[in-house]
């Protein structure tokens, strides 16, 4: 379950799955219960602040979204550094180099995915000095676990809920979406 407070009311509330696009974010109180949309400045997520072991700031933004788990259906946050393939310490930020993400776009992958644009961005587990920190920073929500897609081991977000693995493929599709909608991905 995903903790927030309604500014609003001062009322501290839990969501079984929360969404977001660039102004609003839309709650899922149960399962097959309706969604509801709320301004961004109206919600503040807990989550976060609670599984994070403060080390230091990273040389990174940190970005955050809500997906509902493949597993058991229940919204989990996902955390992951976007960074431009062509320079890893470059930090991808809003409002996106199209021109450049598209320069470096991974066909082949694309062509065995057509969903997915893959766009020449680097994400959790893809570079191992970030993956290192993000071990450290959020050691109760990103684990070091095998992949059975690409027969390895890397860093990758777990479900809160139920443990499943949440492998580079569905945050590969979400950065996706929101590159291409041009959404800002909100910033841990």
């Amino acid at each position: 379950m995903i903790h927030f407070i309604d500014k609003k009311t001062g009322q501290a509330k839990t969501a079984h799955l929360i969404r977001e696009d660039e102004n609003y974010i839309y709650v899922r109180f149960g399962k097959g219960k309706p969604e509801y949309k709320y301004s961004r400045k109206r919600i503040d997520i807990k989550d976060i602040e609670e599984m994070r072991t403060p080390l230091y700031r990273p040389p990174f933004p940190v970005y955050k979204y809500f997906r509902e788990c493949y597993n058991c259906g229940n919204g989990t946050m996902m955390l992951t550094y976007m960074t431009y393939k062509d320079n890893p310490n470059e930090s991808l930020i809003y409002p996106y180099d199209m021109n450049r993400l598209l320069s470096k776009q991974e066909i082949f992958l694309h062509l065995m995915n057509p969903k997915i644009e893959y766009y020449g961005v680097n994400i959790l587990g893809d570079n191992e000095a970030y993956d290192k920190i993000m071990l450290e920073m959020f050691p109760y929500k990103i684990k070091r676990k095998f992949s059975q897609t690409i027969q390895t081991e890397y860093a990758m977000n777990i479900c809160e809920h139920c443990g499943a693995k949440q492998g580079k493929n569905y945050v590969y599709e979400a950065v996706n979406r929101f590159i291409k909608d041009k959404i800002n991905i909100p910033v841990v």
